[in-house]
């Protein structure tokens, strides 16, 4: 075996060792091939920079640089291929694809000698059938998998079965069955299939009132011998009672992540993270009358007492939630919070504002909501903002003004990504006319000595001038959407 074969072997068989890489991209330089090398470093100094720390700037600039000239080369295959969807490169290597079962039986399985897969997302197409995901399952390639994205494929659970009791799971803990319909069968299949004693994270489920219920019950019982760490069942008609039996059951003990959204759960289901023995780190109660009434009693409990993300979209505009999430213990550690299409108005919001918060908040995503001038205006003043990488404000009346004070704030030194898209008079009911941002808002953007760090900026549907537009490509470059 040559050195080369030996080292892409170690690659493949130690993914999270970065030791064999760096030894690759020596002798790759040393071959010639300096571009690859180079990338191969770069991107596993990505891995290890914080999001905060300035270095990544250069870093993320060099990266797409060496992408943009190299590539096609370094993926081995031609992208044009069919049954090709999409694939991604992390610390210098393919790590994830998004193909059909028939490149994956031919072209793939190159790919997957030379590359490190640990993710595949299941495509289809109208010549694929359901013997080519069977026979994927025996290739040597499958039995590295670690995580297994079958939401894009045309079966039903059921009608999987003998792939997912069969196949070659050596390294699988992943497993997402959103959208593939026959969740009656869920439980039944997973009992069957070997796949369920290793299995750490489990998704499925379907758009609020598409498809068929989940059977809570008999799930519980089918995953007695797993520890789930994420479970994320939207969408599959739960009731309070089955969010308790989950909650009590052997394999949710070791949960941190738990999505339950556009279910109707009953309000007074807050009762089942009383007896959860499990400690969340993130939960999504999106579109369920128990995120959008029973909140405070929720983060509540000893159960949330590690809580750093949380999803509540669609959950209203009550104030008492407003208070819930300022006096909350989760609100003094959040990372994470997402309150989309809430139509929170600005007043409502005040509590947040005057609160210390959380000295490690990343994300506020508040878009569709009444933010407006006075919203943004308590943003810039919260003490917590400085420490946000990522801001939507999309959908939320702003105008040039509510532009001009993101601008000036000083406390959006760590900004990295803002969405100020759709705050135009078309796109929101009842707007007013100056309810909108236009060319003078997004120059206060281009031109402020605060936001230094912000790459990425979404002005989709926002109307301004071919001047404007032109410094805003030289200003973000790649990052600019719209």
């Amino acid at each position: 075996m040559s050195t080369e074969a030996a080292l892409l072997r170690a690659i493949r068989d130690c993914p999270d060792d970065d030791t064999p890489r760096l030894v690759y991209a020596d002798l790759v330089e040393e071959d010639g091939d300096a571009a690859r090398g180079e990338f191969i470093r770069v991107q596993v100094a990505l891995a290890r920079t914080p999001e905060t720390d300035p270095a990544r700037n250069a870093l993320e600039d060099r990266e797409h640089e060496l992408l943009a000239e190299n590539e096609a080369r370094w993926l081995g295959v031609p992208p044009e291929t069919d049954g090709l969807l999409f694939w991604r490169f992390a610390r210098g290597f393919v790590e994830e694809v998004s193909a059909t079962p028939s490149f994956m039986l031919n072209e793939g399985s190159d790919l997957c000698a030379a590359n490190p897969v640990r993710r595949w997302r299941v495509g289809s197409s109208q010549g694929d059938m359901a013997e080519d995901l069977i026979e994927a399952g025996r290739r040597g390639w499958f039995a590295r998998l670690e995580a297994l994205d079958l939401s894009g494929w045309f079966q039903a659970i059921g009608e999987m079965e003998r792939f997912l009791t069969r196949s070659d799971f050596e390294r699988l803990r992943e497993l997402d069955l959103s959208d593939c319909g026959g969740l009656d069968d869920l439980g039944v299949v997973l009992e069957r299939s070997a796949l369920r004693e290793q299995l750490r994270v489990l998704r499925a489920g379907a758009s609020y009132g598409v498809g068929t219920a989940l059977d809570a019950a008999h799930l519980s019982r089918a995953l007695a011998p797993t520890r789930l760490v994420e479970l994320s069942v939207p969408g599959c008609f739960l009731s309070a009672d089955d969010v308790r039996r989950l909650l009590a059951s052997d394999c949710c003990r070791e949960l941190s992540s738990l999505n339950i959204r556009d279910n109707h759960i009953e309000p007074n289901a807050w009762d089942a993270f009383q007896a959860a023995e499990c400690r969340l780190r993130s939960l999504d109660l999106s579109g369920t009358p128990l995120g959008a009434i029973s909140l405070d009693d929720v983060l509540r409990q000893e159960s949330l007492s590690e809580l750093r993300v949380l999803h509540l979209n669609r959950c209203g505009s009550a104030m008492a939630n407003m208070h819930a999430l300022a006096s909350s213990r989760f609100w003094t550690q959040a990372e994470v919070l997402q309150m989309q299409d809430g139509t929170i108005p600005e007043r409502s919001l005040e509590p947040l504002f005057r609160s210390a918060g959380s000295p490690n908040l990343r994300v506020l995503d508040v878009g569709g909501n009444y933010f407006r001038e006075d919203g943004v205006r308590g943003l810039c003043g919260a003490k917590w903002a400085g420490s946000l990488t990522t801001l939507n404000l999309s959908r939320n009346y702003l105008t040039n003004e509510a532009a001009r004070l993101i601008a000036g704030c000083e406390r959006f030194t760590q900004l990295r990504s803002l969405d100020l898209s759709y705050n135009n008079r078309h796109d929101q009911p009842d707007a007013d006319p100056g309810d909108q941002i236009t060319d003078a808002g997004l120059w206060a953007i281009i031109e402020s000595p605060h936001l230094t760090n912000l790459r990425h900026l979404d002005v989709t549907g926002l109307q301004f001038t071919g001047e404007t537009r032109a410094a805003l490509q030289r200003r973000f470059g790649r990052g600019l959407r719209g």
